[in-house]
Protein backbone atom coordinates (compact mmCIF):
# COMPACT_ATOMS: atom_id res chain seq x y z
CA UNK A 1 0.00 0.00 0.00
CA UNK A 2 1.58 3.42 -0.59
CA UNK A 3 1.87 6.34 1.71
CA UNK A 4 -1.06 8.62 0.24
CA UNK A 5 -3.28 5.46 0.45
CA UNK A 6 -2.75 4.97 4.30
CA UNK A 7 -2.80 8.82 4.76
CA UNK A 8 -6.45 8.80 2.75
CA UNK A 9 -7.30 5.89 5.31
CA UNK A 10 -6.26 7.42 8.15
CA UNK A 11 -7.20 11.32 7.73
CA UNK A 12 -9.22 10.98 11.44
CA UNK A 13 -5.30 10.83 12.75
CA UNK A 14 -3.34 13.75 12.18
CA UNK A 15 -0.24 12.93 9.74
CA UNK A 16 2.21 15.43 7.96
CA UNK A 17 4.86 13.89 5.65
CA UNK A 18 8.19 15.40 6.04
CA UNK A 19 11.29 13.93 4.52
CA UNK A 20 11.38 12.71 1.57
CA UNK A 21 8.03 13.35 1.12
CA UNK A 22 7.87 10.26 -1.58
CA UNK A 23 3.61 9.95 -1.61
CA UNK A 24 4.28 6.87 -3.74
CA UNK A 25 6.40 4.83 -1.50
CA UNK A 26 5.41 1.18 -1.17
CA UNK A 27 4.21 -0.08 2.01
CA UNK A 28 4.38 -4.23 3.00
CA UNK A 29 4.08 -4.14 6.96
CA UNK A 30 4.96 -2.51 9.83
CA UNK A 31 7.46 -2.52 12.38
CA UNK A 32 8.31 -0.89 15.73
CA UNK A 33 12.00 0.43 15.33
CA UNK A 34 14.42 0.80 18.31
CA UNK A 35 17.78 2.17 17.89
CA UNK A 36 19.62 -1.18 17.79
CA UNK A 37 17.18 -2.38 15.06
CA UNK A 38 20.32 -3.45 12.50
CA UNK A 39 18.37 -4.74 9.04
CA UNK A 40 16.00 -1.97 8.23
CA UNK A 41 14.27 -2.43 4.47
CA UNK A 42 12.46 0.14 2.59
CA UNK A 43 9.20 -1.16 2.38
CA UNK A 44 8.56 -1.35 6.13
CA UNK A 45 6.92 1.20 7.58
CA UNK A 46 9.02 1.84 11.51
CA UNK A 47 6.90 3.15 14.41
CA UNK A 48 9.13 5.34 16.88
CA UNK A 49 8.58 8.17 19.42
CA UNK A 50 10.15 11.39 17.73
CA UNK A 51 13.34 11.11 20.04
CA UNK A 52 14.54 8.10 18.70
CA UNK A 53 14.24 8.87 14.75
CA UNK A 54 17.27 7.62 12.61
CA UNK A 55 19.90 10.34 12.32
CA UNK A 56 18.87 12.37 9.21
CA UNK A 57 22.28 11.18 7.79
CA UNK A 58 20.88 7.90 7.41
CA UNK A 59 22.02 7.00 3.54
CA UNK A 60 18.65 4.57 2.86
CA UNK A 61 15.49 5.27 1.95
CA UNK A 62 13.03 4.42 4.84
CA UNK A 63 9.60 5.06 6.05
CA UNK A 64 8.86 6.06 9.55
CA UNK A 65 6.17 6.71 11.38
CA UNK A 66 7.40 8.83 14.46
CA UNK A 67 5.07 10.29 17.31
CA UNK A 68 5.37 13.13 19.76
CA UNK A 69 5.19 16.70 19.41
CA UNK A 70 8.75 17.23 19.51
CA UNK A 71 9.63 16.18 15.84
CA UNK A 72 12.56 18.44 14.96
CA UNK A 73 10.95 19.23 11.64
CA UNK A 74 13.97 21.15 10.23
CA UNK A 75 16.45 18.78 10.75
CA UNK A 76 14.50 16.52 8.53
CA UNK A 77 13.70 18.02 5.75
CA UNK A 78 16.30 17.03 3.16
CA UNK A 79 16.87 13.22 3.80
CA UNK A 80 16.22 9.62 2.69
CA UNK A 81 13.37 9.12 5.35
CA UNK A 82 10.37 9.63 4.45
CA UNK A 83 8.57 10.27 7.94
CA UNK A 84 4.89 10.37 8.80
CA UNK A 85 4.75 12.19 11.65
CA UNK A 86 1.68 11.34 13.93
CA UNK A 87 1.03 14.76 16.03
CA UNK A 88 -0.61 14.45 19.03
CA UNK A 89 -0.42 13.45 22.50
CA UNK A 90 -2.82 10.81 22.21
CA UNK A 91 -2.05 7.39 22.72
CA UNK A 92 -0.56 5.27 19.26
CA UNK A 93 -2.18 2.19 19.55
CA UNK A 94 -5.57 2.88 18.12
CA UNK A 95 -3.56 4.04 15.22
CA UNK A 96 -1.06 1.02 14.86
CA UNK A 97 -4.16 -1.11 14.81
CA UNK A 98 -5.98 0.89 12.20
CA UNK A 99 -2.76 0.23 9.87
CA UNK A 100 -2.51 -3.35 10.87
CA UNK A 101 -6.19 -3.42 9.61
CA UNK A 102 -5.28 -1.65 6.40
CA UNK A 103 -1.88 -3.84 5.56
CA UNK A 104 -4.10 -6.90 6.73
CA UNK A 105 -6.74 -6.28 3.92
CA UNK A 106 -4.08 -4.99 1.33
CA UNK A 107 -2.81 -8.82 2.46
CA UNK A 108 -5.27 -10.52 1.86
CA UNK A 109 -6.57 -9.13 -1.75
CA UNK A 110 -2.96 -9.90 -2.81
CA UNK A 111 -3.52 -13.43 -1.35
CA UNK A 112 -7.04 -13.86 -3.66
CA UNK A 113 -5.03 -12.52 -6.45
CA UNK A 114 -2.46 -15.17 -6.27
CA UNK A 115 -4.97 -17.84 -6.08
CA UNK A 116 -6.55 -16.58 -8.83
CA UNK A 117 -3.18 -16.44 -11.21
CA UNK A 118 -2.73 -20.24 -9.74
CA UNK A 119 -5.94 -21.62 -10.54
CA UNK A 120 -5.98 -19.94 -13.99
CA UNK A 121 -2.37 -21.60 -14.65
CA UNK A 122 -3.44 -24.46 -13.16
CA UNK A 123 -4.98 -26.24 -16.10
CA UNK A 124 -7.80 -27.94 -13.69
CA UNK A 125 -10.27 -26.43 -16.19
CA UNK A 126 -13.32 -23.93 -15.42
CA UNK A 127 -15.07 -25.29 -12.34
CA UNK A 128 -11.81 -24.96 -10.88
CA UNK A 129 -11.64 -21.83 -11.29
CA UNK A 130 -14.85 -20.97 -10.25
CA UNK A 131 -14.75 -22.60 -6.77
CA UNK A 132 -11.56 -20.96 -6.17
CA UNK A 133 -13.48 -17.50 -7.35
CA UNK A 134 -16.00 -18.43 -4.75
CA UNK A 135 -13.31 -19.47 -2.17
CA UNK A 136 -11.90 -15.84 -2.78
CA UNK A 137 -14.77 -13.40 -3.73
CA UNK A 138 -17.41 -15.45 -0.97
CA UNK A 139 -20.21 -15.15 -3.87
CA UNK A 140 -21.45 -16.96 -5.90
CA UNK A 141 -20.50 -17.00 -9.79
CA UNK A 142 -22.15 -17.75 -12.94
CA UNK A 143 -20.35 -18.22 -16.13
CA UNK A 144 -22.42 -17.34 -19.10
CA UNK A 145 -21.07 -18.45 -23.00
CA UNK A 146 -21.18 -16.04 -26.03
CA UNK A 147 -25.16 -17.30 -26.06
CA UNK A 148 -25.67 -15.86 -23.12
CA UNK A 149 -25.88 -19.93 -21.71
CA UNK A 150 -24.95 -20.66 -18.15
CA UNK A 151 -22.53 -23.21 -18.39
Amino acid sequence: MEIHELMNNLDEYPLTLHGKKDYSADVYTIHFYTPDTTELEANILYFCPASQLPPPDYPNTLQILCHGRSFPRKKYENTHLNILHYDSNESIEPLFNRLQELIHHMQKANAGLHLFANAFFSDQGLQYMVDIAYEVLGNPIFVIDSSFKYL
